[in-house]
């Protein structure tokens, strides 16, 4: 029997500033404020899980949306 891991798609910098319209230097503050997606450092590189900034994205929507019922 073997078991499937489904690894999350990992992002660049670039690939979340593409993603979420933030200004770079936006998504830098957010990290080192500790309020942005998760990140972590592969070598010396900023990478992001897809589903960790697609999580942010949601609550980021959920917190903040008006309107509707």
């Amino acid at each position: 029997m073997s078991t499937t891991t489904t690894v999350p798609r990992m992002l660049t910098e670039a690939d979340v500033v593409e993603m979420t319209g933030l200004a770079r230097g936006t998504l830098a503050y957010y990290r080192h404020a500790g309020t942005g997606p998760r990140s972590y450092k592969l070598g010396r590189r900023v990478r992001y899980d897809e589903d960790d900034v697609l999580a942010w994205i949601a609550s980021q929507k959920s917190a903040t949306q008006r309107g509707g019922n």
